[in-house]
């Protein structure tokens, strides 16, 4: 706020009531504005004030309210008035009155109510009040519409706001008439004065529409309140816009009736560009700091902690919030704190910092730190505090060691007799080889250096060494690995292994390649010979594996088709194990049989109990045959012949035998088992059927179409232009990338089965996702305007693999696409429930049988009913399986021809 100087034709006085307005720093400042000086008089207390209001006349007294009540501030001010009623009197506030406590002041003849912040407002105040008495002069350039003989405006006072940047506009009540403006309203508002003559509510024109409410509430607070403050903006004329601070305050009567409405507008534009900016570079550091993986913490002098981002409260189990004001001591380990504090306070007070690098047990593991500790100094330079930025550099110094390892490995490599050793130039040439080198390529050349090295390398190899130069240099860093064959004088082959590395430079592009060989001829040989005989000996494994297979499947039918029952019995302990026709045989269970002698279930006859002639197997090692009965829990008793032999006849001491006994009346049991074995393998088929017809279907055509495309390039490749060729093998592109997509998901269909797909949950936005998918669907030709999304929140968040759920979510898409006619929409709609988010898919397709249903996730299985569609069967099994991955489920609902809707539940992980 600029403020013009006062030019009184006689010295006023002032009289001050409070210690703080007597201050040098107001006193300078005010005598500097009145430039002629003033008179002035302090007063420490409301009796040394009434003193010198009865020894002299004033021309205006100042009220400091610090420390007192509103009540209070008014008795002063009717003190005040009763001893000169014509002074005016100015209070100057801390904030400690009320808008209404500040209302009641002026309606009791107060001349105003200032902030004690505000210096510069309340000497504007001060002016204002001094210039009041002075006769009316003649009109300045600023606009008075107060008839003469009511309000008369001074001009030399008209003159200093003129001189203000501040637009001051005084409106009367309650007409709300413009009877002032300053010569700043154009310059402030943007428009001239006679739109707001013309118009009394032009000003609500001009405000912003977004902050017109807030505008309003302040205008209507202020004429409530009898002053108010506001910021808004305005839009001028030529389309710009500003920030205004508006202040308005009231006049009243000697009847404490409001009379004028005073209106002080400044233009701070600028300061609040500089406040944004200040917020957003503040905001920036933040989140630099807030973002950043290393721990940050501000301590002061004495170890108390000023500030400490997420990281470093949480690696001590706080929060940035509950860290803030702790001291060192109560954070860490006597001596640990000891350290550290010495640290700080060494900073501090030499303004110097310093980086440590220290190993450090952690949860029994040793782990490596990186510690900065620096100064944080004041506007004034001098040194407050200390930063400690604490990185884990484990990994660092793990790599450190690697790299030194590796370093001695390729030493020991370069000095070994038995490898070969080059390095290769920027233009591809040999500028050092080692000997071993150097000895088994001297035949080409005196001297191998600026050769290529392919002149030692064969023909046929070269493009595989130009890739592997390629790779290197595209992973620097990483060693490349590869066999190639090399040139011998006569003409032979030697076999060779090489790791190929990209050398950097200074400026990060690659200076040299270094590559190292071994001599792998001898392996090579063994390699074929190896493989010969590991053709010989899998051909005789399989032929001794094909009996062996003959064999074991020849004993499991005759066990598992076997009408008789076979028991395993230990002499001991009794019935081990026995197959099902010995459980149809008893009429009993598992559990009624395991465990207990097998003469319990039987009657022996005349050739002795049942009991001996088992020991007398075991124990003479040799089979015995008897003849019984056998009484069945719910049937008929039933003859049988029960086969004893001994499992394993080359022990000393037999415990096992083996019992066969034979139901002479029924064979039942068998019959069941065969149909079992059938069913299991008729399941098997149709697995290997579908299989079979899918692959045959899903990869015949695309086959069909690059062999066609493929013979029409190689007979007609000269008659065709370059489009046509390019048409034709984008064809081919096209029909390769349709099979590699039904090899992808047969392979992570198998990942998912077999427990080897990553399964990475991340925070994220399901209804993002989902949005994205859409979008991705919508945007190909044939599915556009066909899908409708629905969400009733916003957003979503929980965890999950966005890979493998994407793929889920897509694979129910394009399924409702592919399987409903077109211009029929799809609609996708996700809830949440509670703890759940729902996703349902719905179509208006073909619909499902009801008898494909339960199999519908089994892999390449596929309804009855979808023609000539293609297809593999494997999009509900992998979705099936990711969406398990994330402990959720898939249910379906499907009628034919009416559509099918799949509804997938996840659980809100937060």
């Amino acid at each position: 706020m600029t403020t013009s100087s006062y030019h009184p034709s006689a010295q006023p006085s002032l009289l001050f009531v409070g210690t703080a307005l007597t201050s040098s720093d107001f006193a300078e400042r005010l005598r500097h504005t009145l430039s002629s000086g003033f008179f002035g008089q302090s007063a420490a207390s409301l009796e040394d004030a009434v003193r010198h209001l009865r020894q002299r006349t004033w021309s205006l007294v100042i009220c400091e309210c610090a420390g007192i009540s509103a009540s209070n501030a008014l008795d002063t001010l009717r003190l005040i008035k009763r001893l000169q009623p014509h002074a005016p009197v100015l209070f100057v506030s801390s904030g400690a009155l009320t808008a209404h406590a500040v209302t009641a002041l002026m309606r009791a003849g107060a001349a105003g109510v200032v902030e004690a912040s505000d210096l510069p407002y309340l000497v504007e105040l001060i002016i204002e009040e001094l210039r009041a008495p002075q006769p009316t002069a003649p009109k300045p350039k600023s606009t008075s519409l107060l008839p003469s003989a009511e309000h008369d405006v001074n001009v030399e006072l008209a003159e200093v706001l003129d001189s203000m940047q501040d637009a001051l506009m005084c409106f009367s009540l309650p007409d709300h008439q413009v009877i002032f403006a300053s010569g700043s309203v154009e310059d402030v508002f943007g428009y001239p004065l006679a739109r707001f003559l013309d118009d009394r509510s032009f000003y609500r024109q001009i405000v912003h529409p977004d902050d017109f409410e807030l505008a309003l509430t302040a205008m209507q607070r202020g004429l409530r309140d009898g002053f108010t403050e506001v910021d808004h903006r305005v839009v001028r004329s030529d389309g710009s816009i500003r920030w205004l601070h508006r202040r308005m305050w009231l006049n009243y009567n000697a009847h404490g009736q409001p009379i004028r409405i005073n209106d002080n507008a400044r233009d701070i534009t600028e300061r609040k560009l500089a406040e944004t900016a200040l917020r957003a570079s503040e905001e920036k550091y933040r989140s630099l700091i807030e973002s950043s993986d290393s721990a940050i913490a501000l301590y002061d002098a004495q170890g108390t902690v000023l500030y400490a981002n997420q990281i470093a409260a949480s690696s001590l189990q706080l929060t940035p919030e509950t860290i803030v004001g702790r001291r060192m001591h109560d954070l860490f380990p006597l001596p640990v704190a000891d350290a550290q504090l010495s640290g700080i306070q060494q900073v501090i007070n030499t303004g110097f910092g310093y980086v440590s690098e220290r190993p450090s047990q952690v949860s029994g593991e040793m782990r490596w730190f990186r510690t900065s500790v620096q100064p944080v100094r004041d506007a004034n330079g001098l040194t407050t505090a200390a930063i400690i930025n604490a990185s884990d550099i484990t990994q660092i110094k793990n790599s450190e060691e690697a790299l030194r390892q590796s370093e001695a490995y390729l030493r020991s490599l370069v000095n070994s007799a038995t490898a070969y050793n080059l390095r290769v130039d920027v233009q591809g040439n040999i500028n050092y080889c080692n000997e071993r080198f150097r000895q088994q390529f001297a035949w080409i050349a005196p001297t191998l250096i600026g050769l290529s090295p392919l002149v030692m390398v064969h023909s046929i190899d070269h493009e595989t060494v130009m890739r592997a130069v390629r790779e290197s240099l595209h992973i620097t860093g990483k060693p490349v690995q590869l066999e190639i064959r090399m040139r011998t004088p006569d003409d032979s082959t030697l076999w060779t292994h090489w790791e190929f590395s990209a050398v950097p430079g200074l400026n990060s592009h690659f200076q040299e390649i270094n590559c190292v060989g071994f001599d792998i001829s001898r392996q090579k040989q063994a390699e074929a010979a190896l493989q010969e005989a590991n053709q010989q000996l899998e051909a005789r494994v399989a032929e001794r594996t094909a009996q062996l297979q003959h064999t074991t499947d020849r004993i499991a039918a005759i066990i598992d088709h076997s009408g008789d029952s076979i028991v395993l019995i230990n002499i001991d302990h009794g019935i081990q194990q026995a197959n099902h026709a010995f459980d149809t045989l008893l009429g009993l269970t598992e559990a009624d049989y395991l465990d207990r002698q097998l003469s319990a279930f039987f009657q022996t006859g005349t050739g002795g109990e049942l009991d001996a002639i088992l020991r007398a197997a075991a124990d003479n090692h040799e089979t015995l045959r008897i003849e019984t009965q056998v009484n069945p829990a719910h049937n008929q008793p039933r003859l049988v012949e029960i086969s004893i032999a001994p499992v394993n006849r080359s022990t000393a001491a037999v415990q096992n035998l083996v019992c066969i006994i034979r139901d002479i009346t029924e064979r039942k049991h068998a019959e069941e088992s065969m149909r079992q074995t059938l069913a299991r393998e008729k399941e098997l088929g149709a697995l290997k059927s579908r299989f079979v017809s899918m692959a045959s279907h899903e990869f015949r055509t695309p086959l069909a179409s690059i062999l066609a495309t493929t013979e029409t390039l190689m007979l007609y490749r000269d008659r065709l232009d370059a489009d046509k060729i390019n048409e034709r093998l984008k064809r081919i592109r096209t029909q390769v990338a349709h099979m590699t997509g039904i090899v992808d998901d047969v392979l992570q269909l198998s990942r998912i089965q077999t427990g080897r797909v990553k399964f990475v949950p991340q925070p994220g936005d399901l209804c993002h996702l989902c949005v994205n998918i859409i979008t991705e669907f919508a945007s190909q030709p044939e599915y556009h305007g066909r899908l409708v999304y629905a969400c009733t929140e916003p957003s979503i968040r929980t965890q999950f693999d966005e890979r493998l759920l994407r793929q889920a979510i897509s694979n129910l898409v394009h399924n409702a696409l592919k399987y409903s006619p077109n211009g029929r929409p799809v609609r996708l709609r996700l809830d949440r429930i509670v703890d759940y988010v729902t996703l349902c898919v719905t179509d208006e397709g073909i619909g499902i049988p009801e008898e494909d249903q339960a199999r519908l996730f089994d892999p390449f299985h596929r309804a009855g009913n979808v023609g000539s569609i293609s297809g593999t069967g494997l999009g509900l099994s992998i979705a099936k399986e990711a969406i398990e991955l994330h402990n959720g489920s898939i249910a379906l609902e499907s009628q034919i021809n009416m559509g099918t809707t799949f509804t997938v539940t996840l659980p809100i992980i937060k």
